[in-house]
C-alpha cells in the first residue's frame, strides 16, 4: 500500500509539471537565446539534485509487474490530444516508476454528478479532484488517506 501512495505523489508531481509545461511554450519563444540557456541549465541542476534526494530514499522495484494509478481530473471539454499526453505519461512513468497511469479526464458536470457514486462503488481511483465542502465527507467515509508519512520520500513535492 505505501508503495502505491508513493507512487500517486510522484504521479500527481508529473502530472502538474506536464500540464503546467504544457502551456508555457508561447512565453518561453520571447525569452533571449542567452537567458534560456542559463535558466535552463539551472533548473537541470535542480532537477539532478532533486532526483539525487528523492532517488536516494525510494528506488522503484522493476523486478516486480507494474502496478496501476488512476488519476481523475477535470477538463473544459475532452480533446483528441488527451490520449496522446496519456501515452506520454506513461511511457515516462513505466520507464522511471515501474507504473501506468490511467488518465481519467471528466468535464466539471460530470464530476459533480458521478464523484460520489464512483467513491462508493468503490471503483479503483487513487488520486482525484476534490471540493472543500465533499472533503468531511470523504474523510469521514474512509476514501481519503493521509499522505503525511510518505512525504519524507518526496521532500519537494
Amino acid at each position: 500500500m505505501s508503495k502505491k501512495i508513493l507512487g500517486c505523489l510522484l504521479v500527481a508531481a508529473m502530472i502538474t509539471s506536464a500540464f503546467s509545461s504544457c502551456g508555457n511554450s508561447s512565453s518561453n519563444t520571447s525569452s533571449s537565446g542567452s537567458e534560456s540557456s542559463s535558466s535552463s541549465s539551472s533548473s537541470s541542476s535542480e532537477a539532478e539534485s532533486s532526483s539525487e534526494t528523492s532517488s536516494a530514499a525510494w528506488e522503484p522495484n522493476f523486478d516486480e509487474e507494474p502496478y496501476t494509478v488512476y488519476f481523475q481530473y477535470c477538463v473544459a471539454a475532452e480533446s483528441s490530444g488527451q490520449q496522446a499526453v496519456s501515452d506520454a505519461l506513461n511511457e515516462l512513468t513505466l520507464k522511471e516508476l515501474n507504473m501506468n497511469v490511467e488518465l481519467i479526464p471528466q468535464t466539471m458536470g460530470t464530476w459533480t454528478t458521478n464523484m460520489s457514486m464512483i467513491l462508493a462503488a468503490n471503483e479503483p481511483l487513487d488520486l482525484f479532484l476534490s471540493g472543500s465542502g465533499s472533503f468531511g465527507t470523504y474523510i469521514e467515509s474512509g476514501y481519503v488517506l493521509d499522505w503525511g508519512d510518505y512525504m519524507d520520500y518526496l521532500p519537494d513535492v
